[in-house]
Parts: structure tokens; C-alpha cells; sequence
């Protein structure tokens, strides 16, 4: 005889592995993610978002699943609570795509809510008990219970609060106790915040039992115990032999948290424990399972892969773009029309860009390189001339002054801001100068008044390479209208794209002419007197266009850069909390006079507290799949620069020395906070065992 089939909405996640787990015994799982997947034997994965109806309805129409069990969704309190659009989305819309569809195809639908609906004022809760909603989160779980409700009267709402092993990277509150402790870490724990966690084992047991009898309707699935965390973390403590005085009593009034917690939400399970013959443990029984899963789960190599080191699918990149469906919409919509490569959609792009950025003109070219080195045609820099830049960049900035001839001379970074040394471009500068480069290294405007006082004493150029701070700020203005011309790049690692691409900004109107011109291979139009098919090619040109598909796409971006900066600066503020209580890492400085945009998050090694060198961090991260990078290698250090304008090692002290300590780790605004505690642990955890 057939199972039944099993589908699990949110398949990766801490209940829905686990029920998988416990399923493919008795039913034919299959399991949905949204972008990462799980191995589990017997358990087939696939991709679905919950928000994408048409692929939900076309998902559980092809299966036609008995049951499905909804475990996708939101989850994390503050982040809904700073997203509620979002939650709002996920949590509510998403739940009705996948109630609509199984109503459709006649399934079954369990859908895991949670004890944060009630506002925590009495405790131990009964089905009966009128749900209180406090904050966004709960309001939206809420909603989606009365959602699905509508549309499966038959359905099973459960009301929980679990623990146990993740079968992924996210951890639970049990594993973040066990983990501070094993580390010998001090943690605070609330003493009045009351719940009645049960164990993610017991619950998927109960869970797949209700649907065996055929319940319908509202059931509180918890464990048997009611406690506070604090206690919870004390059980913890004793049944794994670990130092309860690690353990601070603190309260909910006395955290930083965004989102105050209900003070208790524990439930009453007598309804639950009267209609079926799983028996929902109390907290010493759960933890002491949770405990014995553990050699269960190394055994199985799966604590390898989650615990010791992340699963290459999971790898977390030091950069990565975030493109969404109406973005894609937008660029497939331009593909139908007749302008695929300069159209109306390049000077709109341009228009948008330089108004946000604060600059009269704006003209759009194939990449930051492409800029870089219109800029430098345009300024002037021919055979002969020297263009001072700094040597911690990426060396496009200066090649784009050897393309035209000049030589690139470098000057010394500062030891805080990690940019260029003002006082270092005076000493530099000769007879043969023509322009500064400028970097604002990682998303930190460089100084940019000094540098603007010296160009003007010596009747230089300014070109600032802005391809790493878009979305910056100095002194209260926004980067991109300080300087002479101004270079972006829109590359998919920085803080918007169009795949390739980058932007030159200027007020200056006859370099506005004079780089439209360059960058269409010299041609000059509109010449009074002439036929209207005329053009002439005045100066040496590149094709370095950028096409209208592309910019569609860079519209779709700059809607978002706000918010992406943010996002940016919301991780910031986490890797600096976790990281600054680390006597062997320095974080990045930030000026109070700038904004950073934060392109990159950088840290430095103090090595003489280590017992290893760069190398060995670097090579332990990776080893835990986290996309670690260096930047840069001082320009000055490279064969070609040593071969043909002589330098060599010692030229540029500070910016070397830098170089021997740095490592850049992962920031982008599609990072989730689960993946930047994942790179926290990791930093923690290698720091910790070579100091």
C-alpha cells in the first residue's frame, strides 16, 4: 500500500527537518526551501517560495499531498518588527497561498502558530483563552491562523514554543545556552519570562499523531513544565555537567531588546494531552533527550555538517546583489521593446542616480573601470603626467591612469579611516601631477576637503573613486556631487546593480560632453549646418556604453539603496557588538563626520596575540564555508607596478602592514541576521583557539 504524502513548508528549518526525520517512516515526505536546502534521507527537497502563488498551487497540485504541515515563514521578532511589510507578506499572504492550495486539491494543513499570540499577562494559557497579539510577529501569526481557518475549516492550528538541534545554521535558545557555556562565555537569562518549551522531537511525534486521528481545530502543543529561561538555562547546565555560574539572572525590563517579550506565555496542554498518546515531556525529560541526539547527530554526520563546519550549499559569499521578481519583470519588459542598448531607460538611469547622489550630470558607461578610465581621458592625463591614488584599492584605479600613459603615484594610507593620507598626496606631489584619485576604501568617504584644498592649490583634478560608497555620506552631503568627477561602479557585489556597470558624475558640464563622447567611441552629433545622418569622431573613443536593459534594471536598485545601506549598517552594528569584545580584532573605524555605506566589513588581526598568522584565520573561516576575502594587496606590490614603475616592498608602510593583518568578511543586505551570527561563531570560535 502507498504512504501518505507528506509536504512540509519550510523544510530547512528547525521543525521542519525534524519532522521529515520523524515522517519518512510512516509517509512520503517531501519538503519545500526557500533558498536553502537540506539533506535528509528519504526526504525529497524542492524550492518554493510561499509567496510565489502560482508556484505554490502548481507544487501541491503536482503532489497532491494528504497533509501538508506550514512551517514557513518569518520568524525572527525584531526583524519582523523593523520589516512588517514583510512579515506581513510571509507570515500572512504566504500562508493563505499555501491554505488556498490545499483546499484546492483536498489536503489536509497543519499550521504551526505560536504561544506569542497571547500578551503574556496571565499565563498558562487554554485554547479558549482570547488571543492578545503585542508585536508584529505574533499579530501576523495570528492572522494567518484565522487565514487558514477561512479556508480549511478541518484544519490543525498549533500553538508552540520548541527547541532541539537545528538541522541547519539557524540556533535555538537551548543551543546558544550550551554553546556560551561549553565556551565559558557569561550569559544573562530572564527570570521573568515565563514559557513551557517542549522539545522539536516530542513535538513532531504529537504533530503527526493529531493528523493520524484526524483533530481538527485549535491545539496547544507544548511541553508538560512551565519555567522561566532562566531556569531553562540552568537545566541545561546541569544535565550537560557545564558551570551554571556562567548563568546571570537578569529581567525582560532590563534588556536592549528591539521587541519587548509577553513575561509568560506558557500554555496549558490539557487538551492536547486528553485527544492523543504522545506524552508531551517536561523540561528535564526534553533536555535529556536533546542531550542524547547529539551523538545521534554526529554520528550521522550531520553535526559535522552544521555544527563544525557549513554545508557548501550554504556558503556565505563576502558579497552578493539581491534582485527581485519585479526587477526582472522590469529588464524583460525593456527586452520586448525596440531599445535594448541606448534607450530612454540610460538617461533616466543617469537621472535618477546623479538626483540622488546630488550631481548635475551623470553618465553611465559599461563598468567602474570603464569610468575610471573615461575620467582620466577626460581630465587630462596623457603621456608623461602622474596621478597620485592610494595603494589599498582595487587596482583599476591605477590602471585607468597607466591606460592613458600617466604613471601612477601612490601615497600612504591612513592607519584609522584606512584612506588615502592627505598629508601623504602633499609630499607626493611634482611638477608632473594632473590629478588625485582618492579612494573611499570599503564605503568611507576619504577626506575629501583636504583633498579638495590641495587640488586647488596646485590646480589639480579630483577624481574620486566612489565605486565602494555609494549611498555615503560626508559631512551631511551624500558621495557623489564633492568632487570633480565621481566614479561608481554597479558590479553585483556592491550596493547596487546592473550586472556590469558603472557611472561617472560631475557638475562640470564641458567634462559632461566630453565623457557622453568618450564613451561612444569619440562620435559627436548635432553639428549646426550638417546633414541629420552626420557625425564626426573629434577625439579617440571606446565603445563603453551601457545598455537600456541593464539600466532598468539599476532604477529597480536605486529604489532600494536606502534600504540597503541600512541593512548594511544593521550588520555592521552586529559584527561590531560581537567583535569589539575581542581583544585579538580591531573593527572598522567610522569618522563621526561620515556615514559609511559600508561596501565591506573589514576586520585587523592583532597577530602578536595569535599563534598564528593571517593565513591560518583565514584558511579556518573558509573552512567553515564563510566567504572570506583580502582587500586589497597594496597595488604598488603587483609584478606589472614592481616591472615597470619600480616599486617595491617598504614603499608604503602602513598600507603593507595592513595588508599582513586584514581579512574582509561578509556583508550584503540579503544576509540574513541568522547568517551573520553563523560568521560570528565561526570569528569567536577560531580567534578563541589560536589566542
Amino acid at each position: 500500500m502507498d504512504k501518505n504524502r507528506l509536504l512540509i513548508t519550510g523544510g530547512s528549518g528547525l521543525l521542519g527537518s525534524n519532522i521529515a526525520r520523524e515522517a519518512v517512516r510512516d509517509f512520503a515526505v517531501h519538503a519545500t526551501y526557500k533558498n536553502h536546502e537540506s539533506q535528509i534521507p528519504e526526504c525529497r527537497f524542492m524550492q518554493m517560495d510561499i509567496l510565489d502563488r502560482k508556484g505554490v498551487f502548481s507544487t501541491i497540485k503536482s503532489l497532491r499531498p494528504n497533509l501538508v504541515i506550514h512551517t514557513a515563514g518569518l520568524v525572527n521578532v525584531d526583524y519582523c518588527e523593523q520589516h512588517p511589510s514583510e512579515a506581513w507578506e510571509d507570515n500572512v499572504n504566504g500562508t493563505e497561498n499555501v491554505a488556498e492550495a490545499c483546499q484546492e486539491v483536498d489536503a489536509k494543513m497543519i499550521y504551526i502558530s505560536t504561544n506569542a499570540v497571547f500578551d503574556g499577562m496571565q499565563g498558562m494559557y487554554c485554547e479558549e483563552d482570547r488571543p492578545h497579539a503585542l508585536s508584529v510577529y505574533a499579530k501576523t501569526k495570528l492572522e494567518g491562523e484565522r487565514r487558514v481557518q477561512h479556508w480549511l475549516p478541518e484544519s490543525i492550528i498549533v500553538r508552540t514554543a520548541f527547541y532541539g538541534w537545528s538541522l541547519h545554521n539557524r540556533r535555538t535558545l537551548a543551543e546558544w545556552v550550551l554553546n556560551s557555556l561549553r565556551d565559558g562565555t557569561e550569559i544573562k537569562m530572564f527570570t521573568d519570562a515565563y514559557f513551557s518549551p517542549v522539545l522539536v522531537n516530542n513535538l513532531a511525534e504529537a504533530l503527526l499523531e493529531m493528523y493520524r486521528r484526524g483533530l481538527t481545530g485549535t491545539y496547544h502543543v507544548d511541553g508538560s513544565e512551565r519555567c522561566n529561561k532562566y531556569e531553562f538555562g540552568l537545566a541545561i547546565a546541569r544535565c550537560f555537567g557545564l558551570d551554571e555560574g556562567n548563568i546571570e539572572p537578569s529581567l525582560v525590563s532590563e534588556s536592549k531588546l528591539l521587541v519587548p517579550r509577553p513575561k509568560d506565555i506558557s500554555l496549558d496542554i490539557s487538551k492536547i494531552s486528553k485527544a492523543i498518546s504522545t506524552k508531551m515531556l517536561g523540561v528535564e525529560e526534553g533536555i535529556t533527550w536533546f542531550k542524547s541526539l547529539e551523538a545521534v547527530l554526529r554520528k550521522e554526520e550531520i553535526y559535522l555538517s552544521t555544527y563544525g563546519k557549513n554545508t557548501k550549499q550554504n556558503l556565505i559569499p563576502y558579497g552578493h546583489q539581491w534582485i527581485e521578481d519585479s526587477e526582472i519583470a522590469d529588464v524583460a519588459k525593456v527586452l520586448k521593446t525596440d531599445w535594448i542598448t541606448q534607450g530612454p531607460k540610460v538617461d533616466e538611469f543617469e537621472s535618477r542616480v546623479a538626483h540622488y547622489c546630488g550631481a548635475k550630470y551623470a553618465v553611465a558607461v559599461s563598468s567602474g573601470t570603464a569610468a575610471l578610465h573615461a575620467a582620466c581621458v577626460v581630465a587630462g592625463i596623457s603621456e608623461g603626467d602622474e596621478a597620485i591614488t592610494s595603494p589599498i584599492t582595487f587596482a583599476a584605479t591605477a590602471n585607468a591612469v597607466a591606460y592613458c600613459g600617466g604613471r601612477p603615484v601612490f601615497a600612504d594610507i591612513r592607519e584609522d579611516t584606512l584612506n588615502i593620507d592627505p598629508a601623504e598626496i602633499r609630499n607626493r606631489i611634482s611638477p608632473r601631477t594632473k590629478a588625485i584619485l582618492p579612494v573611499d576604501f570599503a564605503g568611507h568617504p576619504a577626506d575629501l576637503d583636504e583633498i579638495g584644498a590641495i587640488a586647488r592649490e596646485f590646480g589639480l583634478i579630483v577624481i574620486e573613486d566612489a565605486a565602494h560608497a555609494l549611498g555615503a555620506e560626508y559631512k551631511g552631503k551624500r558621495i557623489g556631487g564633492l568632487s570633480d568627477m565621481t566614479i561608481l561602479s554597479f558590479h553585483p557585489v556592491k550596493h547596487i546593480t546592473t550586472g556590469e556597470g558603472g557611472m561617472i558624475l560631475t557638475d562640470n558640464p564641458e567634462f559632461y560632453e566630453k565623457l557622453r563622447s568618450f564613451r561612444h567611441h569619440g562620435i559627436v552629433r548635432d553639428i549646426p549646418h550638417k546633414d541629420s545622418w552626420y557625425y564626426e569622431i573629434r577625439d579617440l573613443g571606446y565603445n563603453y556604453r551601457l545598455t537600456d536593459f541593464q539600466c532598468a534594471l539599476g532604477i529597480g536598485q536605486i529604489n532600494k539603496l536606502d534600504s540597503f545601506v541600512q541593512r548594511r549598517r544593521e550588520i555592521v552594528k552586529m559584527y561590531n557588538d560581537a567583535f569589539s569584545k575581542i581583544q585579538e580584532i580591531v573593527t572598522p573605524f567610522e569618522s563621526e563626520t561620515v556615514k559609511s555605506s559600508y561596501h565591506l566589513y573589514i576586520i585587523r588581526l592583532c597577530l602578536e596575540k595569535l599563534t598564528v598568522d593571517r593565513k591560518e584565520i583565514f584558511k579556518a573561516l573558509q573552512s567553515d564555508n564563510i566567504g572570506v576575502n583580502v582587500h586589497y594587496i597594496p597595488v604598488h606590490l603587483h609584478p606589472y607596478y614592481r616591472t615597470h614603475f619600480g616599486y617595491k616592498e617598504g614603499d608604503y608602510p602602513k598600507a603593507e602592514q595592513y595588508y599582513e593583518h586584514t581579512i574582509t568578511l561578509p556583508i550584503f543586505p540579503k544576509m540574513s541576521d541568522d547568517d551573520v551570527r553563523f560568521v560570528i561563531r565561526s570569528v569567536e570560535k577560531n580567534i578563541a583557539r589560536y589566542s
